[in-house]
């Protein structure tokens, strides 16, 4: 099987969200900067920063759980299983400490589960229904509404900034 261009395009945005543009002299949702994304905005936080929390009460570190565990699912589902509805999203936003050590253990889960969707996304995927494609779609829009939180969160846009 094929990889198609709905897939294609949601692979591109994903990658282009998470990590930043493949090439940075054109993008789709992010700045025209390399590292950009999600992950490349997060490794250049320290965890003094990360866990600070803004005026809406939630911190950059409490928005990476959170997507962390967004992402999670998503891989799940992408093997097969249904975990949707037994997701506990309320607890998605609790961290297991405000250090360093805390910081640095969310950032690397949120690297992992990262990876794993990068590499099933880089493959043909069954596509069989209607809630398969707007998971698909969503999943880049909740990606792209966290990077903007956690841009807000940590006083920068670019990695110049």
């Amino acid at each position: 099987m094929e990889v198609g261009p709905f897939q294609a395009a949601v692979a591109t945005l994903l990658e282009e969200v998470l990590i930043g543009p493949p090439d940075p002299r054109g993008t789709w949702l992010v700045s025209n900067e390399a590292d950009s994304g999600v992950l490349g905005t997060l490794r250049r936080v320290d965890a003094a920063t990360a866990m600070r929390t803004g005026a809406a009460g939630t911190s950059a570190a409490q928005h990476a759980a959170h997507l962390r565990f967004a992402l999670s699912l998503a891989n799940r589902a992408l093997r097969g299983e249904n975990p949707y509805p037994t997701a506990d999203w309320k607890s998605s936003w609790r961290l297991s400490g405000t250090g360093e050590a805390a910081w640095r253990e969310v950032l690397a889960g949120l690297e992992d589960e990262v990876a794993r969707l990068r590499e099933a996304v880089a493959g043909p995927i069954s596509v069989e229904g209607a809630d398969e494609t707007m998971g698909g779609v969503a999943l880049v829009g909740h990606c792209a509404y966290h990077l903007g939180a956690i841009r807000q969160l940590v006083g920068g846009t670019a990695p110049d900034a």
